[in-house]
Formats: structure tokens, C-alpha cells, sequence
């Protein structure tokens, strides 16, 4: 049984289904012209949550995303089984109905200088976003065969060659840690391993998300720390430390 936010939030993916199943075009309210045009630079959640409202409003806008997707993070780091790249693609769409311009495969300071692009708009956004990975800053990390967990995500998304096999550790108990577990499950791994340096009550990932990783099979080992990564031409070896909870 459900508890009340996981209902609400079932119930909210139940009528964007619905509403998405009609084919209706989505109406909002435009506001005139105001001959005044706004850069935006990144084309995911923030940048074209930005870039929707200053069009509505009336600006011209044009999005720049230096992947070949628009979306950030929606498109390059979560996985296609909790977010299909359709709905993704449809609801980008429906954002671009107001007149929104996005520019894919551009980089700004590569393809575009900042300089120019200043000089042709009234103001710029900048919604670059954090698209980088934490390292965990021990022995062995940068061996074969150890993958950061967004760039993991982001190289699957893109279609990228990421093959995976055999046993697979995964470091970490957030969002991220999970869906790069259950990715490698799905794309070939013998067995699914994640190493969380709390308890399972702990872990920040959603209650659901752990929930459905058990079922699939993935292995959590509670209250281990990884203090090294050991191994010649690959990881062969990931020596952890045990921990012991105390309060804060």
C-alpha cells in the first residue's frame, strides 16, 4: 500500500497521461510582443522553465544546449525506464509551442562566442547547471573500469558504445547511485552490488526506488565505507571499512 506522497505523486502521472493521450495542443496565455530579445544558455529543467515564462511573456527567446538534446539532466541522467525519452520529447514540444528557438549542439565559448552572443540579446540566462560527478577521493579510483555515476547515465542516454559485464559495485545510496545499479543490471551486469556507508532507513534515494532495485535483484550492503580500489590494469578489489552508526 502506497503511503499519501507516493499516491499524489501516482496520481499526478495518471492525469499527464491522460492529458498527454488526447493530441490536444496546449494553450497559454501570450502576452504582446515586447521586441525584446533573451538568450538562454542550457536547454534543461531550469533553462527552459526560464525560457517558457519570458516567452509567454512576450520575449523573444532562443535556447542554446551544447548536447544534441534538449532537456539537462532529464535527458542525459535519468534513465529511459523511469522517463521515457517520448514523454521527455513531447513535453519539450509543448514548451516550444509558445515560440521558444533551441539550438542543439552548440557550446557556448566553442561554437558561439559569449562576446557575440551578448552583443545580439537584451539579457542572457545562464542555466549551465552541475553536470558533474562527485569523486570519492581514494586509491584506485582512476583504474580501468570505474565509471563516475552521471557520466555512466549521460554516456547510456547518448546512445554512447558502455558495455557492461559481470560483477558491478556501485558506490553511494542517492538517486543517482540507483539508477546507474539498475542501468547496469539492465544492460548486462552478472550481479549488482551497492556499497552504502549508512543503513537502508538512511539512504536518500526515494523509498520506491530501493524498494524496486531489491526486487530486480541488486545486493545493498549497509554500513560500509570503500577506502580503496585495488588491481593492475582493472578493479579487482574494493577493500571497505566497516562503520558503526552514532548520532549526530
Amino acid at each position: 500500500q502506497l503511503d499519501e506522497p507516493l499516491a499524489i505523486a501516482d496520481l499526478k502521472r495518471y492525469a499527464a497521461d491522460e492529458a498527454m493521450k488526447s493530441g490536444k495542443p496546449v494553450t497559454d496565455v501570450l502576452f504582446p510582443p515586447k521586441n525584446k530579445a533573451v538568450a538562454v544558455i542550457g536547454a534543461g529543467p531550469s533553462g527552459l522553465t526560464c525560457a517558457y515564462y519570458l516567452s509567454r511573456l512576450g520575449y523573444t527567446v532562443d535556447v542554446y544546449e551544447a548536447q544534441a538534446v534538449a532537456g539537462g539532466m532529464l535527458a542525459c541522467g535519468i534513465p529511459e525506464y523511469r522517463l521515457p525519452g517520448a514523454v521527455l520529447e513531447h513535453e519539450i514540444e509543448t514548451i516550444c509551442q509558445t515560440g521558444i528557438r533551441i539550438h542543439t549542439q552548440t557550446e557556448i565559448g566553442r561554437d558561439l562566442s559569449f562576446a557575440d552572443l551578448r552583443a545580439a540579446h537584451d539579457a542572457v540566462y545562464i542555466a549551465t547547471g552541475t553536470q558533474h560527478s562527485r569523486k570519492i577521493n581514494i586509491a584506485g579510483e582512476n583504474l580501468p573500469g570505474v565509471y563516475h555515476g552521471l557520466d555512466f547515465l549521460r554516456d547510456i542516454n547518448l546512445g554512447r558504445d558502455v558495455r557492461v559485464h559481470g560483477r558491478v559495485a556501485v558506490i553511494g545510496g542517492d538517486s543517482t547511485a540507483m539508477d546507474a545499479a539498475r542501468v547496469a543490471l539492465r544492460k548486462g551486469a552478472d550481479e549488482v552490488h551497492i556499497l552504502y556507508r549508512r543503513g537502508l532507513e538512511d539512504m536518500p534515494a526515494d523509498r520506491r526506488e530501493i524498494q524496486e532495485a531489491l526486487e530486480e535483484g541488486i545486493r545493498i550492503h549497509e554500513l560500509v565505507e570503500p577506502v580503496s580500489m585495488n588491481g593492475q590494469t582493472a578493479v579487482e578489489q574494493i577493500v571497505c571499512q566497516k562503520m558503526q552508526l552514532q548520532g549526530f
